[in-house]
């Protein structure tokens, strides 16, 4: 572990598990994540952030030099459902761009508890669906999440499989919260551990969202869908984080259903630790890891189409 990583986790410890109220109100944690927000770098030169529609969605396409625009991932950040925006990874999605060598399309889906379940699948179905009515081929899609978008990247996976719709050509989830149920083993072997996710406070975020869906629906919940026929899948998680037995767990039953999936766990990495790339060398090094998972996929994916 580097000693940024030290420093950054004694850092979420104060920001997240000191300083906030696990009890506090939607606003407060909005609040919180804003005042991140305006402590991150801004990109560097050659990046273009551009505000757009997507399919009635606001979205926000971040491209950085070189990318192929033919190429798009498909992002949603985390913030339990209740927080977060597409500034608040616009860090790490111009990271993924360069990574992946293509456009990043960060959706901006309706939060909870205002709009709870399925508002924000319907947003990421929407701009799924308005990516390929406008031209681009499902081979040259992929989508990507950190915290609860990982959950949200898997739920609208199931959801546009189910409804019939083409699947992109691979998935990346950072830190997902599949299990909205929180059976996890590591939410209390972990409870101590986690210098960011307070246990005591999930409760309260998952019920937000669910509003009256039951925590097990498999597509809030994805680590209880039928995940057979998903893309390809790379996951990331830290083996300090309570959450870590979401992705641990979603990656068995997707090596059960013949799911192409990569599971990595980072050692002492805190939850979605790629989002301190500006500082912290284990985050870059995930981002190259990720990138380049996304560019052969989408590559593997091309290719086939054209040969079929």
């Amino acid at each position: 572990m580097s000693l940024q990583a030290i420093a950054l986790r004694f850092y979420l410890r104060y920001w997240f598990k000191r300083r906030l109220d696990p009890n506090a109100p939607v606003s407060a944690l909005r609040a919180n994540i804003d005042d991140l927000v305006r402590r991150m770098p801004k990109p560097p030169p050659g990046v273009t952030v551009l505000p757009t529609n997507a399919g009635g969605v606001p979205a926000e396409w971040v491209t950085a030099a070189g990318a192929d625009e033919r190429r798009v991932l498909l992002h949603f950040h985390g913030g339990g459902y209740a927080s977060g925006s597409p500034a608040s990874v616009r860090d790490l999605a111009w990271r993924l761009s360069e990574a992946a060598r293509c456009r990043v399309l960060v959706v901006d889906y309706r939060l909870a508890p205002e709009h709870p379940f399925p508002a924000a699948i319907e947003d990421a179905a929407s701009a799924y669906r308005h990516l390929l009515s406008n031209g681009f081929a499902p081979a040259s899609i992929a989508f990507s999440g950190d915290s609860a978008g990982g959950g949200l990247v898997l739920g609208s996976l199931v959801k546009l499989r189910d409804d019939g719709a083409p699947m992109p050509a691979a998935a990346c989830c950072f830190s997902p919260w599949t299990d909205l149920a929180m059976t996890g083993g590591t939410i209390t072997t972990n409870r101590d551990a986690d210098p960011m996710v307070r246990a005591e406070a999930l409760p309260q975020t998952a019920a937000w969202y669910l509003g009256s869906t039951p925590a097990t629906s498999p597509y809030a919940s994805p680590l209880y869908a039928d995940v057979r026929g998903l893309p390809p899948t790379l996951l990331h998680a830290g083996s300090t984080e309570v959450l870590l037995d979401d992705a641990r767990r979603l990656a068995e039953n997707m090596k059960t259903a013949k799911v192409d999936v990569h599971l990595r766990i980072w050692p002492d990495m805190p939850h979605v630790f790629q989002g301190c790339a500006a500082f912290l060398p284990e985050a870059r090094e995930a981002i190259a890891e990720a990138g380049q998972f996304l560019d052969a996929r989408m590559l593997r994916a091309e290719q086939q189409a054209e040969a079929a």
